[in-house]
């Protein structure tokens, strides 16, 4: 996704290493770019960098919660837009739309992958 799309529509946000930026099961109420820098989603041990979005799929749950906990690996600028913003976005370029309905798709089957595979080593573990 290109940052232009986005510019618009954004704020800036600076974290420092080891800050939370969101916990699973909070309110999903901002999309987020990363700026510069890098942030950990912890439960699926996944790095994103610049250029990533952040917080997809939260916010198009029914109760439009953070699915994952995300944490500033290190120093890290971020923009985000609100959730009403998005929905705009959305509707005004669906060339965007088509990308976020993409990447959380992709997301949701990584995601779904790391579940799997620990399900299937803690079944090897305890027969």
């Amino acid at each position: 996704v290109s940052a232009d799309v986005l510019l618009p529509y954004m704020t800036t946000e600076r974290l420092g290493a080891g800050e939370t930026l969101f916990r699973h099961g909070d309110t999903a109420d901002r999309l987020y770019y990363v700026m510069s820098g890098r942030v950990h989603i912890a439960e699926f041990d996944r790095y994103l960098e610049k250029g990533a979005l952040i917080g997809e799929i939260g916010l198009f749950t029914h109760e439009r919660t953070r699915t994952a906990t995300a944490i500033a690996a290190e120093d890290t600028q971020l923009s985000w837009i609100a959730h009403d913003a998005v929905l705009v976005l959305c509707q005004k370029n669906p060339e965007f739309a088509l990308v976020l309905t993409r990447l959380i798709a992709e997301r949701m089957a990584e995601n779904q992958s790391v579940l799997l595979a620990r399900l299937s080593a803690a079944a090897k573990a305890n027969p």
